[in-house]
């Protein structure tokens, strides 16, 4: 989901909010109802698990993995759309969460995380005030997982992966421009 900045205050219940929610409940209740399904995989995000404050913390010492839960996630008024998806996801897994703890259902479930990707904003060279370690992923990798992650040998019970690139080292933003020069060379050319 991609949330633009036409969406209005008054709409972001209506276009951000109720659409994860409603969208996680109905794929799990369809699952549900279905004894044939063992495996539902959703795609979730690193804002599910990563309070929305948190972008905005110059250095930061917390640690966030797969298993982090936001207990408290903002309620409206949003003062942005970003903030209402930060919210919208989070509610989305402690949703999901519930739907697994009260109804005990016959399938399992993987939350897969990717990591926020600001890869365009720092290649235009827009300031981005944060230092979130670990917040990019390559689309390549997301998809690969995505293709993995049915496999119930594999993965056997419902688990989250938090999908990230460098790990605890963060993404090396500074070398963004210098690998796009070397590696899309022929792109760079052409503006």
């Amino acid at each position: 989901m991609t949330v633009s900045s036409t969406i209005t205050a008054e709409r972001y219940e209506s276009q951000i909010m109720q659409p994860l929610l409603k969208g996680t409940n109905n794929v799990l209740l369809a699952a549900f109802s279905k004894p044939s399904i063992k495996r539902i995989v959703m795609t979730s995000s690193l804002m599910a698990i990563v309070p929305y404050q948190e972008l905005f913390v110059l250095e930061s010492f917390a640690t966030f993995n797969e298993a982090s839960t936001i207990q408290f996630a903002a309620n409206p008024p949003y003062d942005n759309a970003l903030e209402a998806l930060y919210a919208g996801k989070a509610k989305a897994l402690a949703a999901s969460n519930m739907f697994l703890a009260k109804k005990k259902p016959h399938f399992t479930v993987i939350n897969l995380m990717p990591a926020i990707n600001r890869l365009l904003r720092h290649l235009r060279g827009e300031n981005v005030p944060t230092k979130l370690p670990s917040q990019t992923v390559f689309i390549e990798d997301v998809a690969k997982i995505h293709a993995l992650a049915p496999d119930t040998e594999k993965v056997a019970k419902t688990q989250n992966f938090l999908l990230t690139s460098d790990g605890m080292n963060g993404s090396l933003w500074y070398r963004v421009k210098e690998i796009v020069k070397k590696d899309y060379i022929d792109t760079v050319k052409k503006g």
